[in-house]
């Protein structure tokens, strides 16, 4: 793109009209676009790409239907025509599911390396749909936040003993898994408290 002023002597290649600059643009060259951009993927990348195709769905709240798109295929091809986006059954399945494994492989592994202790947070809460939810967060020694999971108790008849057995039932897990939990932490709910 070039860019010409009526006031000045020397032309950039573009024309004048009145006294405002005006552009001359032009399409870039595909040969250019592909020299620098487009290659073949190895296995590893091609892994890669689709953790980040998965990524970039979570981090914007999209719906895995994104990747049906046509003018986001098109967008894609345009940048790199070595690159396709995975299907939308791929994406909420497998990619989803091996990265979610990974993701739980690394924080166990964190939690396992730890040294002086971890702490177990455990909190209830009601989601929009009225689930009654227990999550649980594990902290290093560092301060480094682990999120654990979350259990559904919606169905459970006596909350408090149920709560009782899931935290004993963790901390058996937790044994099992290698893990030095030093501090078990609640809110002050009243099953939590005669949980404790």
């Amino acid at each position: 793109m070039s860019i010409s002023n009526s006031k000045s002597n020397k032309s950039c290649g573009s024309s004048k009209i009145g006294s405002y600059p005006t552009f001359a643009i032009s399409e870039p060259s595909q040969s250019s676009i592909e020299y620098y951009m487009p290659r073949r993927l190895s296995e590893e990348s091609a892994e890669h790409w689709k953790r980040l195709v998965l990524k970039t769905t979570i981090s914007n709240n999209w719906s895995f239907r994104w990747v049906e798109d046509k003018a986001a295929q098109e967008l894609i091809e345009f940048a790199n025509s070595g690159l396709k986006l995975p299907s939308r059954k791929s994406l909420a399945g497998k990619i989803l599911n091996d990265t979610s494994k990974s993701i739980q492989e690394q924080i166990l592994q964190v939690a396992q390396e730890e040294k002086i202790g971890l702490t177990a947070t455990f909190d209830g809460w009601k989601n929009i749909v009225s689930q009654s939810l227990i999550g649980t967060v594990i902290m290093t020694s560092t301060g480094k936040s682990l999120i654990w999971g979350i259990q559904d108790m919606s169905g459970e008849r006596s909350r408090t003993q149920n709560v009782v057995n899931l935290m004993e039932k963790w901390l058996e897990n937790s044994r099992h898994d290698n893990l030095k939990i030093i501090c078990i932490i609640t809110d002050s709910a009243g099953e939590y408290t005669a949980a404790r």
